[in-house]
């Protein structure tokens, strides 16, 4: 089956956001995608790993789908805690006016390892942060992450959760996934601070941490492999173009966001 040269156009340029769509262009036409074609695209992936010394199992690229404008389609980063349960960031399981089924059906999951790929789609969005809707801003008591249920389950390793890792001073590793293309992307090791802790909304300021579009949802980490966080938004977040991101990730002076793992306990450690 052929895929349409301008819907290919559309992944590369669309799948640079974090976790929403670039800003509309009104001159873009409505351009659809069926699930046949996207299951191409999924079967097509080239993950590579930036650093192989720490390079976790259970860390996703996910394609958050609009089969009827694929204009609106975007990706984020994920990450696997149970053999059929991830999590990410709630503003990347939003679609303005889609039902929930709606979304999850558009929801797919590459898992890289050792040169090959497990795939997944959505099953169930089993949590997301109403009151979040898709902002592309956050606000002060946001809650934006997300627990998803697979369709199967993925025969790798689950990231560890631990609470009581971000504490100011800290050095911590955001595994993330840069979003090359339509059809590949990294998974990328940064090395940054904690700045500060805002434990009233839950929320960690990252020092050093040139988070980039395309990496929300991806998992902050300790030395030993933990997750104590997620990361969820950016000081910039101007970027588009994934060329240009890349090479002017190395001068920045960007912060990133995280929440918590104490926080994430808090509001849904009963669903963990």
């Amino acid at each position: 089956m052929q895929i349409h040269t301008l819907i290919l156009l559309s992944l590369t340029v669309i799948f640079a956001a974090c976790g929403k769509p670039a800003e509309k262009d009104v001159s873009l036409k409505k351009e659809r995608i069926s699930p046949e074609q996207m299951s191409l695209i999924i079967d097509s992936q080239n993950i590579t790993c930036g650093d192989q010394e720490f390079c976790p199992e259970g860390v996703a690229r996910m394609f958050a789908i609009n089969f009827e404008d694929v204009n609106t389609s975007s990706t984020c980063s994920a990450f696997l805690i149970a053999p059929d349960l991830v999590m990410t960031n709630s503003h990347c399981v939003y679609g303005k006016k889609l039902s929930l089924a709606k979304i999850c059906s558009g929801l797919y999951f590459v898992f890289p390892h050792n040169g090959f790929s497990y795939s997944a789609q959505c099953s169930q969005i089993i949590w997301r942060d109403n009151r979040q809707q898709g902002r592309r801003h956050y606000r002060d008591g946001d809650n934006d992450f997300a627990l998803i249920r697979l369709d199967q389950n993925i025969p790798l390793q689950p990231l560890k959760l631990r609470r009581g890792g971000l504490r100011a001073g800290a050095k911590v590793y955001p595994v993330v996934v840069d979003q090359v293309g339509g059809y590949t992307a990294k998974i990328t090791k940064l090395e940054c601070l904690v700045e500060k802790v805002m434990p009233k909304y839950g929320v960690v300021q990252l020092s050093g941490c040139p988070v980039i579009s395309g990496n929300s949802g991806a998992p902050v980490m300790d030395e030993d492999f933990n997750v104590v966080g997620v990361i969820f938004a950016s000081s910039d977040n101007t970027i588009r173009k994934p060329s240009d991101e890349q090479s002017l990730r190395v001068r920045s002076h960007t912060k990133g966001f995280a929440f918590s793992m104490d926080h994430i306990h808090k509001v849904i450690g009963h669903l963990l």
